[in-house]
C-alpha cells in the first residue's frame, strides 16, 4: 500500500512478542505464510526453557499479532497465549 511502513520478514523469526499487558510471552522463531497471498497466517513462538531446551512452540494467529518497531505485540493475554495451541518442533502444519 503506497505509504505504508515497512518491516524486514526476518523480524518475524526474532523478535520479542509482548502481551497485551505488556509481559514478554516468548520469541517468534518461524512465520507461516500463503503460498499464493505472501501473507502470513501465523506465527511459531517459543516460550520457557534455556538454550532451545525445555522450550515449548506455541501457534499466535497474525490476526493476533503485529509489528511495533523491533517488536511483536499481541492482543492476548498471558493466559490466553498458554492456552494458545502447541506446536511440536519442525512438525508445525501448513494451515
Amino acid at each position: 500500500l503506497p505509504g505504508e511502513t515497512l518491516f524486514a520478514a526476518s523480524l518475524l523469526t526474532k523478535a520479542k512478542l509482548i502481551a497485551a499487558g505488556g509481559e514478554e510471552l516468548g520469541t517468534g522463531v518461524e512465520a507461516m505464510l500463503g503460498c499464493r497471498s505472501g501473507r502470513p497466517s501465523y506465527l511459531v513462538v517459543a516460550a520457557g526453557g534455556v538454550a532451545g531446551v525445555g522450550e515449548t512452540l506455541r501457534r499466535v494467529e497474525w490476526d493476533d499479532a503485529r509489528v511495533e518497531g523491533e517488536s511483536l505485540v499481541t492482543t492476548l493475554s498471558a493466559d490466553q497465549f498458554a492456552r494458545a495451541p502447541q506446536l511440536t518442533k519442525d512438525q508445525w502444519p501448513g494451515r
